[in-house]
């Protein structure tokens, strides 16, 4: 019975660390796609020091096609202001997504290691 236990034991032990790092990993992807990226590159006034930029969202820039343009009086370099938080957008994007994909795809195996060992399980009981 004991050895019983202890393999039921080793085998549930990676499956929780497999689930938590799928579940941190997909989460780590989501604040990917929503939280604000920030560019060196940041207004350039007359006269005033120059300071990073934050751009929208990666979703906004994504799904929406937000233009990032700096609100407030315009810098003399919205432009290329623009233009980064753009590409900061898009790439941060792709990257969340393939973390929520591989952290989903994760949990999935996971949840079919479950089913597949208690379906044996059940299978032995009604044999046995």
């Amino acid at each position: 019975m004991d050895a019983m236990r202890s393999e039921e034991h080793r085998r549930r032990v990676p499956r929780r660390w497999v689930l938590r790092t799928a579940v941190v990993v997909t989460i780590v992807g989501f604040l990917l796609t929503v939280i604000h990226p920030t560019i060196d590159e940041g207004r350039q006034a007359r006269g005033a020091a120059e300071e990073p930029a934050t751009c929208l969202a990666p979703f906004h820039t994504v799904l929406d096609g937000a233009d990032n343009f700096p609100g407030g009086e315009p810098p003399l370099n919205g432009e290329s202001i623009a233009a980064k938080c753009r590409e900061a957008g898009r790439t941060r994007y792709r990257q969340g997504i393939v973390l929520m994909g591989v952290g989903g795809l994760a949990g999935l195996g996971v949840a079919i290691a479950v089913l597949r060992s208690r379906v044996r399980e059940r299978r032995n009981r009604v044999s046995a």
